[in-house]
């Protein structure tokens, strides 16, 4: 007898399974954190391009000295950030903290963010962040799978790097407010020197016209007494 075939039709729903699983996909792979590193690489890229338009992911795994990828920021200052993951059992140490900003010198960047997955950085918060020299660092450690976290750092880095240049407009407003003080104080000062000298000028005039009407009068008075006699 012919067997019959059930015609099955996907719905939504298994969309959303076949999504999730693709999203899952990246993980399964044995434990191996180098081979864990790449593929939470591929994760974040395949979910950037969906709910992040204006972040363009480039995988530089495979670049030297370039971390492990880099996030172009379109229409904002900040442009770049190099993002470095780490899938350790045990705590990262700080020579990936200095690892990186070896990476961003190479690369003539400033901004950074240090990913671990699974356990925490040495000497740093959960989520933290820290001016090295010219460099701007976020650290989110021990997050799992969370790419609401991947997205969070994006975005404090870039609200820290926007309060910074809020803080530098703020200084330059301060010292022009301080420059335009002094100009105006020294401005002040003159004029007062200038109403000084003239006010002594002034009252020495005064003092030579009394004199002269002194001496006018004396002239008179001598003169009166002179036609008298």
């Amino acid at each position: 007898s012919n067997s019959i075939v059930p015609n099955i039709s996907k719905c939504s729903c298994c969309d959303k399974i076949d999504e999730f699983s693709s999203y899952l996909q990246p993980f399964q792979t044995g434990g191996n954190s180098s081979k864990n590193g790449k593929l939470a690489e591929i994760f974040s890229s395949e979910l950037f391009q969906k709910r992040n338009s204006e972040i363009i992911y480039t995988d530089t795994s495979g670049i030297e000295k370039s971390g492990d990828c880099i996030l172009t920021i379109n229409n904002h200052l900040i442009q770049h950030i190099m993002v470095d993951w780490k899938n350790y059992d045990s705590c990262v140490p700080s020579d990936e903290t200095t690892k990186l900003i070896r990476d961003l010198d190479a690369q003539n960047m400033k901004f950074g963010i240090l990913f671990s997955y699974r356990s925490r950085i040495c000497k740093r918060k959960y989520i933290d962040s820290e001016v090295i020299g010219d460099k701007l660092i976020v650290f989110i450690s021990d997050t799992g799978m969370n790419i609401h976290m991947v997205e969070m750092a994006v975005q404090y880095i870039i609200k820290l790097y926007e309060a910074n240049i809020l803080q530098q407009s703020n200084i330059v407003s301060e010292l022009v407010i301080k420059r335009v003080h002094s100009h105006i104080t020294d401005v002040f000062n003159k004029i007062m020197n200038i109403n000084r000298i003239h006010s002594q000028h002034i009252n020495k005039i005064k003092e030579n016209q009394e004199k002269n009407n002194k001496m006018y009068l004396d002239m008179i008075s001598n003169g009166e007494c002179i036609r008298h006699e």
